[in-house]
């Protein structure tokens, strides 16, 4: 080859060179956001992380646009949850990007009846258990080290990080309860299913399969928020509307919003619980 050829194929060479350089533009996909931070720490900042499900959006009636779609099937790897639109999605995802990796973080894990939207499925708020999302944290980790096995050993000793944090984090979370003495929390949205399981905390919640009690309901409701002695009643930003309003004016209940979709869920475990159990112990 010659010198002029040589030189031809210069610019080529340098721009591929400069390409692998660059972070990856295509990276993971997670269904909610509490997942986020996380995944982003264990994966590491060169790989983007994205969301699926909006902020102020549930996700139990979350259908993702057409752009949304072409957007999101762009990701190497999308952690699921069991969301009700995951299943049309994966259809849709797997048909612009049949390379796409899909790991369904319920693998493994012992799932409790579903409680809303989806009584066909089984609960999907996951991420409110530190004790599931610690086995969440291994399939996750397990999953980037496969994708990425030039980082497999800085992606395990992360992912070990981010366990010991939830293993103290349980533990913070079980000696704050210990000291509560009403274990029945009353919740708009019946989100803390496998939180209460894990702790011996009672939910009860004012929907019922993703609707408003009916009449009958709301009597049997209010007899057992009044003999409970229940005084607070939990809201979300998604889900806190006139009927909530009507129940605690009615019953003098003070409502509280708690945000169970908050970015730092580690954090916001914590403050959930600080809330739940200060709450308790007036």
């Amino acid at each position: 080859m010659s010198a002029n050829m040589s030189l031809r194929f210069l610019p080529c060479i340098l721009l591929t060179t400069l390409f692998l350089a660059e972070p990856i533009s295509a990276g993971v996909l997670v269904t909610v956001a509490p997942y986020r931070e996380l995944v982003q720490e264990i994966v590491g900042e060169k790989v983007p992380v994205e969301v699926l499900v909006p902020p102020g959006v549930s996700g139990h009636s979350f259908e993702p646009s057409p752009k949304k779609t072409l957007q999101a099937s762009k990701s190497l790897i999308w952690f699921r949850t069991g969301e009700p639109f995951e299943t049309q999605a994966i259809a849709s995802f797997t048909s612009h990007n049949p390379k796409m990796r899909i790991v369904d973080l319920r693998q493994g894990l012992t799932l409790m009846p579903g409680c809303c939207h989806h009584k066909d499925h089984a609960d999907t708020h996951i991420w409110l258990s530190p004790r599931l999302l610690t086995e969440q944290i291994k399939t996750i980790t397990r999953a980037l080290s496969e994708l990425f096995p030039e980082e497999k050993a800085a992606i395990e000793g992360k992912g070990a990080l981010v366990i010991a944090r939830l293993t103290q984090l349980d533990h913070t979370i079980k000696e704050i309860w210990s000291q509560s003495e009403i274990k029945t929390i009353l919740v708009t949205h019946p989100a803390y299913g496998y939180y209460c399981r894990d702790y011996g905390i009672t939910q009860i919640s004012l929907e019922v399969e993703g609707k408003d009690p009916t009449p009958s309901q709301v009597q049997k409701l209010f007899k057992a928020i009044r003999a409970k002695g229940i005084k607070r009643l939990f809201s979300q930003p998604e889900y806190g509307g006139k009927g909530a309003q009507v129940v605690a004016e009615s019953l003098k209940l003070q409502m509280i919003t708690l945000d169970i979709f908050a970015p730092d869920l580690e954090q916001n475990l914590l403050q959930i619980t600080k809330t739940l159990a200060k709450v308790a112990s007036e």
